[in-house]
């Protein structure tokens, strides 16, 4: 422990290093500090709350905590200290230590240590650390789409300062809110009353984004907590909504963040809801790209909280068409998220946009999935995406379910997603894409040619490698031969009987499967019996052996009860 306490404590030297950034933050007596942090970090983590050590380690974890704790908060203060005067840090390093602090706030003795310095650190460290610097203004220029991607990437949050310093405040309001959280709010609210008086010229818009982010940052304890919770709303029209008129676009897209943190308040003036949500709408046609992003990831809180929907429907066609729009310029599963809450919203309504809506979705699902087989080792975005297109197409489907003349028109837009899917390639889909099958086969008037083309993609995959979907699988094969019997019973090629006992006797006959394992099969000989009666005669013998043999080895009462149902069917 000397040793890393004094690594901690030994300055960086000024000599050698690196004047280019990236190269700077990876110089070795840098990797040293970085390092030496992490481990008294995960130490700290590991051994600093005594109530949750085992006994073996309450030992150490007493020692640590009496002789080290506090130590290692001063020289990580002490480390942060030089971001006052505009001295050196490297991002990670400021994440690390703050991550530790934050962990500090909720143990007494190291709160206690933590408190005379904390006006210096809230207002001096970590504030600044919240507002948009140069490094964010070049990104945004020259960039935009990374800048977005960083942005809303959970991997960047957990290495940014940014994330670490919101972290903090959260934490401090959460465990120690009297008198910190009134600190903050007069200290936020001075910078408004600065920003407000300035004029146009001397504006601090880079203070102001801090601001709002703080605000936004505090939702959740300032809608709980008195007076602030009744000031929200003018907070709001005075503070957040002008900014989307701003002529600087980084304080558009946060007064967009800011809004869709708020958009759940009660209003008192239906009027101030009404203006905040048109703002958003109109940020979505922002010349920024980061402002139309965050504009519709703020549109998903206002749509949730609207209760008169005749404010969204006359724009309702417009607003579809700029979210396909920015479907095609950003990959995100949380645009996809905005969209199935829109569905959601007006279920039925969406019938007349149902078939655009699958199209949009169906072309941005094979764009992202080409996107995220092309670069495998870039980040998930464009999978998670493919992902949230599967699920806002099921969305659709399911609000559309009592319209089934419209399933035949979707049909051919999905089926070469399904056929791709219901293979290997979607293992990691493979709930999403079952649930569209389901949806397609029995919603729609009949089930078509095409569609039976899935079958034997489906029992090939069960029998190889996706028994435990077994469950999920049963929907759609019960859908095949109940709405479908007569070609399930007719058609030799393929032999879809003969496929479907090949898969079950398997699977019935396997003494290493859980009786709860086998349950879809059972139901799926019940299924055949009860809507092919008379007509698959050659096969009772057989389904019946398999049953009683499984029958004879079962334990659980509920299989035996369903085994015993099979049997009972045919007589």
């Amino acid at each position: 422990m000397v040793l890393y306490l004094n690594l901690l404590e030994r300055p960086v030297p000024l000599e050698g290093q690196p004047s280019d950034p990236d190269l700077r933050k990876s110089w070795g007596w840098w990797k040293i500090k970085k390092w030496t942090v992490h481990i008294l970090n995960r130490l700290y983590t590991r051994f600093g709350d005594l109530k949750l050590r085992k006994a073996e380690s309450k030992a150490f974890a007493q020692m640590f905590q009496k002789r080290y704790a506090g130590k290692i908060l001063v020289l990580h203060l002490q480390l942060l200290g030089v971001l006052r005067t505009g001295g050196y840090l490297p991002d990670r390093i400021i994440n690390l230590i703050l991550q530790y602090l934050s962990s500090s706030i909720s143990k007494n003795s190291t709160y206690q240590l933590l408190q005379p310095q904390l006006d210096i650190l809230l207002f001096e460290i970590i504030f600044p650390l919240m507002c948009f610097n140069d490094n964010d203004q070049k990104l945004w220029t020259e960039d935009p789409h990374e800048y977005v991607r960083k942005g809303y990437d959970i991997i960047e949050d957990l290495y940014s300062p940014r994330t670490a310093a919101m972290d903090f405040v959260s934490e401090l309001v959460r465990k120690h809110g009297k008198g910190n959280l009134q600190k903050l709010i007069h200290f936020i609210v001075e910078i408004f009353r600065r920003y407000d008086e300035a004029p146009i010229e001397l504006k601090l818009y880079r203070q102001k984004d801090g601001a709002l982010l703080a605000i936004g940052t505090l939702c959740d304890k300032l809608k709980q907590s008195e007076p602030y919770k009744s000031e929200l709303e003018r907070m709001l029209v005075q503070h957040v909504l002008p900014e989307f008129s701003s002529p600087v676009g980084h304080l558009r897209a946060k007064a967009a963040w800011v809004a869709g943190q708020y958009a759940r308040i009660n209003f008192s003036d239906q009027n101030n809801f009404r203006r905040a949500f048109h703002c958003v709408v109109s940020g979505m046609r922002d010349r920024e790209l980061p402002v139309r992003v965050d504009s519709v990831f703020a549109l998903r809180s206002f749509i949730e909280a609207c209760e008169d929907l005749n404010e969204i429907r006359p724009i309702l066609p417009q607003l579809l068409d700029e979210f396909f729009k920015l479907m095609n310029e950003v990959e995100n599963e949380d645009l996809v998220f905005t969209l199935e809450t829109i569905v959601g919203k007006f279920g039925e309504e969406m019938a007349p946009y149902a078939f655009g809506l699958c199209q949009n979705l169906a072309t941005a699902f094979w764009k992202y999935l080409n996107t995220s087989e092309a670069d495998e080792e870039a980040d998930d975005s464009g999978a998670l995406a493919a992902v949230g297109c599967l699920r806002a197409i099921n969305t659709i489907l399911e609000s559309i379910s009592s319209l089934p003349h419209l399933f035949a028109q979707i049909e051919p837009l999905l089926l070469p997603i399904m056929q791709r899917l219901l293979t290997t390639d979607g293992q990691d889909v493979f709930d999403e894409v079952l649930e569209l099958v389901s949806y397609m086969t029995i919603f729609s008037p009949t089930i078509s040619l095409d569609m039976w083309s899935l079958w034997p993609l489906m029992v090939e995959a069960l029998g190889d490698w996706a028994i435990d979907f077994f469950e999920n699988m049963l929907v759609p094969l019960d859908n095949y031969i109940s709405r479908s019997t007569a070609h399930f019973l007719t058609c030799k090629d393929p032999d879809y009987q003969q496929s479907l006992w090949k898969i079950l006797s398997t699977i019935m006959s396997d003494r290493n499967m859980e009786d709860s394992d086998i349950e879809p099969a059972a139901k799926l000989i019940e299924v055949v019996f009860q809507n092919c009666k008379g007509q698959v005669d050659h096969w009772v013998e057989p389904y019946l052996r398999i049953t009683i043999d499984r029958l004879h080895r079962t334990k659980k009462p509920y299989m035996k009860c369903l085994l015993m149902l099979v049997v009972r069917i045919p007589f």
